[in-house]
């Protein structure tokens, strides 16, 4: 079994109704990785980086058919085709959550599971 990246980003609230200090989590999506590289990404004194440069390292450009609107099943032939990167799509959604959860006070925090 490999050990994998886990990042989220924490915040401490206080609840208004009790005035008591709570802990907000919210997890960050991240893909699977091998457990030497978890590892390189916990040792890394920038963490985000090197599991960015990892997604990069290993997601490739993959031409994807675009079907005709009313071709549900794809039965027919695609209409068109179009390039995409699955690493590159994924960097941006995490590098935006990232940003999102720091400017809301949260801090990233990095771990393996």
């Amino acid at each position: 079994m490999s050990t994998n990246i886990y990042v989220c980003g924490e915040r401490v609230v206080t609840v208004k109704a009790t005035g008591k200090e709570d802990t907000q989590t919210k997890r960050i999506q991240c893909w699977q990785t091998p457990s030497d590289i978890t590892e390189q990404i916990m040792h890394a004194d920038d963490p985000k980086k090197e599991y960015t440069d990892w997604i990069k390292s290993v997601s490739r450009d993959v031409k994807e058919p675009i079907d005709d609107d009313g071709d549900i099943f794809s039965d027919k032939e695609p209409t068109d085709f179009v390039i995409v990167n699955y690493g590159e799509e994924h960097i941006k959604r995490f590098n935006m959550e990232c940003s999102e959860l720091e400017d809301a006070g949260y801090t990233i925090m990095y771990d393996s599971m």
